[in-house]
């Protein structure tokens, strides 16, 4: 039964698809649905000190994942993540495409996209490019694309419309 208040992520014990058949159901991170849930999970002092400071930095990563796990689900998309097991490469959302597997990941600033990189470059696994979603501009960086949050929403029709995830 699913009431809405969680959204729950698996991780893939292996990045092949379909994505279901390598679900690791013991191996699972949960978001809130309603974000006001994330943040009324924080403790007193940090509210305070968010409030009056405007001090996000601490919250931020876990927040942007929440809204696009949350944007995610809402266009229909199942997101899974993806974490080694010696946890060398994590990438914070795996969503499928038409016939392809699309790493994502959420980055709070402009950071770099280390893991991105190394699995769109190791030729045993089946990607070819990925998404950065950020406080940047749209941009085209080689095998990523970066994608600003606030159009996160649009990620369903960009991955079925763009021809560069119909490999």
């Amino acid at each position: 039964m699913d009431a809405g208040i969680i959204n729950v992520s698996y991780n893939l014990s292996e990045l092949s698809l379909p994505l279901s058949s390598y679900e690791d159901s013991s191996f699972y991170r949960l978001y809130y649905a309603d974000h006001s849930l994330f943040l009324a999970t924080i403790d007193e002092e940090d509210k305070e000190d968010l409030l009056q400071n405007d001090n996000l930095e601490i919250y931020s990563g876990g927040l942007y994942e929440s809204l696009i796990s949350s944007s995610l689900v809402k266009q229909g998309i199942n997101p899974y993540f993806y974490k080694n097991k010696d946890g060398s490469i994590e990438l914070d959302f795996i969503v499928r495409g038409k016939s392809s597997i699309i790493p994502i990941e959420v980055k709070r600033k402009r950071g770099s996209t280390k893991s991105l990189r190394t699995i769109i470059n190791d030729k045993n696994i089946p990607i070819q490019k990925g998404i950065k979603l950020s406080l940047n501009n749209i941009g085209y960086d080689g095998d990523i694309i970066t994608i600003p949050y606030y159009l996160s929403f649009f990620l369903k029709r960009f991955l079925k419309e763009s021809p560069l995830f119909h490999y």
